[in-house]
């Protein structure tokens, strides 16, 4: 995944695993797992092996991101599971999204102007989808915000520019790569190479990949910035 990097432990072929070390390194719910998991009935000879694997994928995957998964989830992956679960959902499930929009649900107001936006809804279609988005996003939902800013800004720039940037001071990474396309490619009324700059430069530290072929592209060849 770029952004990141995971290393390999060292010594992989052939270290100790300390299961005290391990247990400690756990939250509440995975030293409960563990502990039921070697108390069990089941933890014969025939299922050592298995014991230790799962000590191993607990020591291997576990430990280096047990810091990592107490800080908040991720915006861009929860947005893309929630893609999916959209995608997928029966017509009881629509209507269930559908009318939690309906009652002021921000998340749920966004996803149903998606749903109008690809023409997935017989009671509603593409041109509803921009109320539902406005709708979110005057909530503070910021992928809405991202959304219904670019598709404002050629009729209304400032209005575009606004919402767009409410969203990147989220720290949604999309909207950042789309305010560096937005001042390079003049969506505002001006050509802004420095601010176009800097807000690649957010998203591709954030993870936005096609910020970071977009940065990698303007350093290669000098646009707005030094070439390097």
């Amino acid at each position: 995944m770029p952004g990141w990097s995971r290393n390999r432990p060292r010594g992989f072929g052939g270290f100790h695993i300390d299961g005290n070390a391990v247990y400690q390194a756990l939250d509440g719910n995975q030293q409960a797992t563990l502990v039921e998991f070697q108390d069990s009935e089941l933890l014969t000879d025939e299922t050592m092996s298995n014991h230790r694997l799962l000590m191993l994928f607990l020591f291997l995957g576990i430990l280096p991101f047990n810091s990592a998964a107490q800080d908040a989830p991720d915006p861009k992956q929860a947005e893309l599971e929630m893609s999916a679960r959209v995608w997928s959902m029966t017509g009881l499930e629509l209507k269930e999204l559908i009318s939690n929009a309906q009652s002021g649900d921000a998340q749920a107001q966004y996803w149903v102007g998606i749903k109008c936006e690809e023409g997935q809804l017989e009671s509603m279609g593409p041109k509803e989808a921009r109320t539902w988005f406005l709708k979110s996003a005057q909530q503070g939902f910021a992928p809405a915000q991202r959304k219904y800013g670019k598709l404002v800004a050629d009729n209304n720039p400032p209005e575009g520019e606004r919402w767009l940037l409410r969203a990147a001071e989220q720290g949604d990474a999309d909207a950042e790569m789309w305010l560096g396309a937005a001042y390079e490619q003049n969506w505002f009324g001006t050509v802004d190479l420095q601010e176009s700059i800097k807000w690649y430069h957010k998203a591709a530290e954030a993870g936005q990949v096609d910020a970071q072929m977009l940065l990698g592209n303007r350093y290669e060849m000098g646009h707005g910035v030094e070439q390097n």
